[in-house]
């Protein structure tokens, strides 16, 4: 058996549930260095350095195991998800995974299409991340809240008459998953945009109720409240970002107009 292959079995063995050690790493490195075409070895070493937090490393390894193994279709969604969490090259990533949704492992692969949907819009391929994430929400996994949310927001930024199509998709959002903050918090900039602030407070009030405190939230519920002279509430409003230590100097300002209209009405 050749040098190389008692090497690989080796560093296999020493690679236990996920947990690469030191000498299997060593091992693997030098494979890839006597080896300049071994694709194998270096998706290996890029899942490595991905565990241990090295991105940079993980993605250069993943970068050279994607033009080793173009038909890999693990290889290249690994490099991509790390590229578009790491740098500013979604174009790459847009690259990768259009090749990866055209392989038989990834053509009904939900997140595989709904990254190609995110890496789209980051390069500003707007109709062509909507094709994307409709084939998810009408084909793969209809009740993809994530994908169902990605594509109202696509309809309501870059289309100006689709504000209904986003106001129905909000809607099957919450029918797949009523208690997503998320889909709360996209539906009150919807109603802030329309000037409709009954359904803004309502929206802004469920998103505080599903979720952990949002500083920025609580900041445009006092906003509104006071555009609506509801003082008590935009008082609850702001007491609740000095609670939580985010107060600024603004927030004080604000709350001290909303002491003194009080006051003023009492």
């Amino acid at each position: 058996m050749a040098g190389t292959e008692i090497s690989e079995m080796l560093g296999d063995a020493l690679a236990q549930n996920g947990d690469v050690s030191e000498i299997a790493l060593h091992i693997w490195e030098g494979i890839a260095e006597r080896d300049p075409n071994n694709g194998r070895i270096r998706s290996h070493l890029g899942a490595a350095h991905k565990t241990r937090g090295a991105n940079s490393e993980a993605i250069a390894w993943y970068r050279e195991a994607a033009r080793l193994l173009p038909e890999d279709f693990t290889v290249l969604l690994e490099c991509a998800r790390l590229v578009m969490d790491n740098t500013a090259d979604a174009a790459e990533a847009v690259r990768l995974l259009k090749v990866a949704v055209q392989l038989p492992d990834g053509d009904r692969h939900v997140d595989a299409h709904v990254l190609l949907g995110e890496a789209l819009t980051a390069v500003e391929k707007r109709e062509d991340a909507k094709k994307v994430l409709r084939k998810v929400v009408e084909d793969l996994d209809p009740g993809h809240t994530k994908s169902i949310l990605m594509l109202a927001k696509l309809n309501l930024r870059y289309e100006q008459d689709s504000v209904a199509m986003a106001e129905h998709l909000y809607a099957r959002a919450l029918e797949q998953d009523p208690d997503n903050p998320e889909t709360y918090r996209r539906l009150a900039e919807l109603y802030r945009d329309e000037g409709e602030t009954r359904l803004e407070q309502a929206a802004l009030e469920k998103f505080l109720q599903l979720s952990s405190a949002d500083v920025d939230q609580y900041r445009q519920l006092a906003d509104m409240y006071m555009r609506r002279a509801d003082w008590e509430r935009a008082e609850n409003a702001l007491r609740q970002i000095v609670a939580l230590g985010k107060a600024d100097k603004k927030t004080y300002s604000l709350l001290g107009e909303v002491l003194h209209a009080r006051n003023r009405v009492a």
